[in-house]
């Protein structure tokens, strides 16, 4: 570092006259440019790290003393055979190996070598040359990969459908199996027994459950909330139809998806409720969450939710005036009719003549088409078109 304190001083090592304009970091020498020039051409030292001496004294202490630190020196491999203690610095092409200068001159005398570097250089030229029309069968290839990567997307979607199309048919195969085994079983009703308490005969049949029940069972089917909504079916209206209508009242009923419980790990559906939280849960919620509160099976809360609603509305319904009747000016005149199903009872459509004398009734309780669940209200429009306010359908109905 102090010796480029002032480059023009600085002279180069190797011809020892011109001064120095660059600096070699592996031979850790200051070299003038011819020299420098000299030093590229050489193939054995043509890979040296050259600094410009310029460079270096515009440079701050740290940068000039990286710059000037000496390269760091690979060891070389030296020829294993005895007495050569030269490096492997040459290639030799015919015994295709790397020998040191020692070996050039007594076992490959007369074979055709050249310095590694050298030879590298040639080999790889060669290579890449060689490569050029591999290169064009690569880019063909990756797009037949892609076309096939394409194509199998589309075979796995098609075999998903497949597989969604065998299954379904291997279900309707039971189940056409199951309808067939369970004609046989009711070709002879007397033979038939309860398949819940295996003793009585059976008298009737439920879809859900696919079994056969005797009458006490069906009695306890229909009391029990959870089976209340079951689809039950009298053994004598099975043997009494022909084969298409048995087919179909044995036929199993169609099971809804149920609601899994969304709470991670809980892989269980949602057929509890808890009164204390207001919310569905399951069997899983009930050990960890909800150990200590109030819950039920869902069908048997609703059962009980929907009795105490329709108690609590019996005082309105007692309310309920009926029709009341106005003359054109406003007036009122009378009213009659009361909450309920009977005659002159509204939870449905009924029409009275002028002198309250009944014609005829339309609709009945429920949330089908023709149905109502209190209705509250009634007016035509100026087109002769009756709406009807169906107060627990939240609808209006337009006749």
């Amino acid at each position: 570092m102090k010796k480029v304190a002032d480059p023009q001083q600085v002279t180069c090592d190797n011809c020892t006259t011109a001064n120095a304009t660059g600096y070699c970091k592996d031979c850790s020498k200051f070299l003038c440019q011819k020299c420098m020039d000299v030093h590229k051409m050489w193939a054995p030292i043509a890979h040296h790290q050259l600094t410009s001496l310029d460079e270096v004294a515009a440079s701050d202490v740290s940068s000039t003393s990286q710059l000037l630190a000496p390269a760091k020196q690979e060891a070389p491999l030296i020829c294993p055979i005895p007495s050569h203690d030269e490096p492997l610095k040459i290639y030799c092409e015919t015994c295709d190996s790397v020998i040191c200068r020692d070996c050039t001159v007594r076992t490959h005398k007369d074979h055709e070598y050249d310095l590694v570097s050298t030879s590298y250089t040639k080999h790889c030229l060669e290579l890449e040359g060689s490569l050029n029309p591999v290169k064009g069968e690569i880019e063909a290839l990756k797009k037949v990969l892609s076309a096939l990567a394409e194509r199998e997307g589309e075979i796995r979607e098609r075999g998903k459908g497949v597989l969604e199309e065998i299954r379904k048919m291997v279900e309707e195969m039971m189940n056409v199996l199951q309808i067939y085994s369970l004609m046989k079983k009711v070709a002879d009703p007397e033979q038939v027994t309860c398949d819940n308490c295996t003793t009585a005969n059976a008298t009737g049949y439920c879809k859900d459950c696919s079994q056969f029940l005797c009458t006490e069972c069906i009695s306890t089917h229909k009391k029990w909330a959870l089976f209340a909504n079951h689809q039950l079916t009298s053994l004598d209206e099975v043997t009494a139809s022909d084969v298409s209508s048995t087919s179909q009242l044995l036929a199993p009923a169609k099971k809804e998806a149920t609601l899994t419980c969304s709470v991670p790990g809980h892989d269980d559906s949602l057929r509890y409720y808890c009164d204390t939280c207001d919310e569905s849960i399951c069997r899983d919620c009930i050990m960890l969450a909800h150990k200590d509160h109030k819950y039920n099976l869902i069908a048997d809360s609703y059962t009980k939710h929907k009795e105490a609603l329709e108690k609590s509305l019996n005082p309105v319904k007692e309310k309920i005036e009926g029709l009341k009747k106005f003359s054109p000016d406003g007036k009122f005149v009378s009213q009659f009719g009361t909450y309920g199903s009977g005659p002159v009872q509204f939870n449905r459509s009924e029409v009275f003549t002028s002198d309250s004398v009944f014609v005829r009734k339309f609709g009945s309780r429920g949330s089908n088409i023709d149905q109502f669940h209190y209705p509250t209200g009634l007016k035509f429009n100026k087109d002769g078109f009756l709406y009807v306010c169906d107060f627990y359908n939240n609808r209006v109905v337009v006749y």
